[in-house]
């Protein structure tokens, strides 16, 4: 079954690891590690505890939240997103993702996986690295 959701959304994917990433830059390969882990645990514990999860600063090499932003970015891009400029600081982000999810859970939910499946997809066409970002 084609998820025309997740096509509409790819392109718009690959901008945004541009933006964060660089043009012509490799992306540090433990984001797409991280992105990988982050859609299990979206579906095992649900959109909350795992924004909540990511957006925790960590002794990782790379910037969890720095996903999550993304994410977020790109469910504003399905519409019907009440946020107009995305928290600067985690927990701030973390409120409005809440207000978002408490708004229509379930909505939420699937254009969070649908969000997290394209940025996967986009990840993919990009020269990955071991290096940090």
């Amino acid at each position: 079954m084609k998820n025309y959701q997740v096509d509409r959304l790819i392109e718009p994917a690959i901008a945004l690891v541009e933006k964060y990433f660089g043009k012509e830059k490799p992306v540090p390969k433990g984001y797409e590690s991280a992105l990988a882990s982050f859609g299990g645990t979206l579906i095992q514990s649900g959109p909350l505890p795992a924004c909540a999860l990511y957006l925790k600063t960590s002794d990782s090499n790379i910037d969890k939240a720095r996903l999550i932003r993304m994410l977020m970015e790109l469910m504003k891009e399905q519409g019907g997103f009440s946020m107009v400029v995305l928290a600067e600081k985690s927990n701030d982000l973390m409120k409005q993702i809440i207000q978002e999810y408490n708004q229509n859970e379930e909505l939420f939910k699937h254009r969070l996986v649908n969000a997290t499946i394209a940025l996967k997809l986009a990840l993919r066409t990009f020269e990955l690295t071991r290096e940090e970002a």
